[in-house]
């Protein structure tokens, strides 16, 4: 029963993602893992709202605990090095704003 409702509030929130809205797709996700902490898909999915809110800390963190959970998904790999590249990208336009 936990998983279903779990999953019932992870696929809410990728809807809420792909109509762009990120803030209540990141309280479905926060719900899905609140019931199942365990949840690899919904810390990915939520890490990426977070990105896509410039939350690049929290998203950083919800893929690393996904990651920590199944070290072995590749796709949470590739996950991160998407965050990690958007952070460095920030870091590096800041930098040369600065010169």
């Amino acid at each position: 029963m936990n998983k279903t409702l779990a999953q019932y509030f992870a696929q809410q929130g990728i809807e809420k993602i792909k109509q762009n809205n990120l803030h209540d797709a990141l309280k479905d996700f926060n719900q899905a893992i609140a019931i199942k902490p365990d949840f690899v898909e919904a810390y990915e999915s939520r890490g990426l709202a977070n990105l896509g809110l410039g939350n690049t800390e929290g998203a950083l963190k919800d893929i690393n605990q996904g990651l920590k959970l199944n070290p072995h998904r590749a796709e949470s790999y590739k996950n991160r090095a998407i965050i990690l590249f958007s952070i460095f990208h920030w870091k590096l336009s800041t930098n040369n704003r600065r010169l």
